[in-house]
């Protein structure tokens, strides 16, 4: 049975590959005609895709990367035909999730840096989709996905950095974590996870920046805690927005407020 598969899979692969070089042929004979770089990217686009599915990652990676220059081609010499556009985002789309796998494999083997990597090249690969064919909105879902789920990454690593007291790796992480959620949300609006996600991130950044600003006033730095608990106020308004709790934080905010009045008496 394996035998067959792999023959049959061969199969394939000798299909594609006579018809990629009957393209390029084609090509050398009309090399204005744009029709035939669209199909040779179509062509490209199946390869990939045939070693994606047998986890062949790096080879299917070139043929996605060959084939988005042929549809690149193709739009070039023909920027009105809305399918050329159409064909080269769904293989941009597709080489976005074959990233997203790539990062999905690497957070199981625990490398997360190269995870974060692969997730991050999906998201503008998404995007790219996103721009050519706005009207999609399976790319704009999946898009959204990755935002929520490299902002949630970014988050548990600051969670980390926090309990080790690294507080400058812990703010830059959550501030990471603000960005990816609130793409999220601005692609996909409706979902509340990506919401909560995002409203959490506020809050904690928000108590990092008053506790920030209350050290400043022990300080008698008045100037530095005025702005500490000014950005505190302003990360918990946005908490609240995004569905927070809102009576803790209306709270939280009249003893902010009270803290930069007597910052401000102080200074007098």
């Amino acid at each position: 049975m394996l035998c067959d598969l792999s023959k049959d899979h061969d199969k394939r692969n000798e299909h594609f590959e006579k018809a990629i070089t009957s393209h390029n042929y084609a090509i050398t004979l009309a090399p204005k005609n744009s029709m035939y770089l669209n199909t040779k990217g179509h062509s490209l686009c199946v390869m990939a895709k045939i070693h994606s599915n047998n986890k062949e990652h790096d080879e299917a990676l070139i043929f996605y990367n060959q084939a988005i220059s042929a549809f690149d081609q193709a739009i070039k010499l023909d920027s009105e035909n809305k399918e050329y556009r159409h064909d080269q985002a769904r293989c941009i789309e597709q080489m976005g999730a074959l990233h997203f796998s790539l990062g999905m494999i690497r957070l199981d083997q625990q490398k997360y840096e190269e995870a974060i990597e692969s997730f991050k090249e999906a998201i503008t690969l998404y995007d790219k989709a996103v721009k050519l064919d706005s009207e999609n909105k399976e790319y704009r879902h999946d898009q959204a996905h990755c935002c929520n789920l490299v902002g949630a990454f970014r988050l548990r690593l600051g969670k980390i950095h926090l309990d080790q007291q690294k507080y400058e790796e812990a703010i830059e992480s959550f501030k990471e974590a603000i960005t990816l959620y609130d793409k999220a949300v601005k692609l996909d609006s409706e979902n509340k996870e990506y919401r909560q996600g995002q409203a959490l991130c506020c809050n904690l950044v928000g108590a990092f920046r008053l506790l920030r600003g209350e050290i400043h006033f022990d300080q008698q730095k008045y100037e530095e805690a005025i702005e500490s608990f000014k950005e505190a106020i302003t990360l918990y308004d946005k908490a609240i927005e995004l569905g927070g709790k809102k009576e803790a934080f209306l709270n939280l905010q009249i003893k902010i407020s009270h803290a930069i009045d007597n910052a401000f008496l102080t200074q007098v």
